[in-house]
């Protein structure tokens, strides 16, 4: 799964928060019909995107952790959301960065306890605007150990 948006605050917490989102590890879950989940650790990865976008791209089973940690409820309310929600000149910011990006809008989530994926204290320096998610396609791999095991192709 990749969640895009854009970060803005002090530059340097900024490049704090996207050095320890590059540093997460989180469990990839494999599996095969017939036999019992695997899980293997892979690193999050963060993308640098046109216009100050970032995209943080994770396993789509911690859709709940990631927005809660990133507080994503509370930015969708936020002055700058709506600021890029409003038409302008005939058309919608938001939408226009979503199409571009071929995102799609950020979906429900439940809010939960984020242990898996503790966001820093100088996340507090820093706020996000929301732009979008994209979801990734399984596959099932053909060669190796694993040949045979589907997964999220991240």
């Amino acid at each position: 799964m990749h969640f895009a948006f854009i970060p803005y605050g002090i530059k340097n917490f900024m490049d704090f928060v996207v050095e320890d989102l590059n540093h997460r590890y989180l469990p990839l879950r494999i599996y095969k019909k017939g036999e019992k989940d695997k899980f293997v650790l892979i690193q999050s990865q963060v993308r640098m995107l046109p216009f100050g976008i970032y995209e943080l791209v994770f396993p789509k089973e911690f859709m709940d952790e990631v927005f809660s940690a990133f507080e994503v409820e509370e930015s969708l309310k936020g002055e700058y959301v709506k600021r890029l929600d409003k038409r302008i000149m005939g058309f919608r910011p938001m939408s226009l960065l979503r199409k571009m990006l071929k995102l799609e809008p950020i979906p429900k989530y439940k809010k939960v306890n984020y242990t898996n994926f503790p966001m820093p204290e100088y996340k507090k320096f820093i706020a996000i605007i929301p732009i979008g998610v994209r979801y990734d396609k399984e596959i099932t791999e053909s060669l190796g150990e694993f040949a045979g095991w589907t997964h999220e192709a991240i």
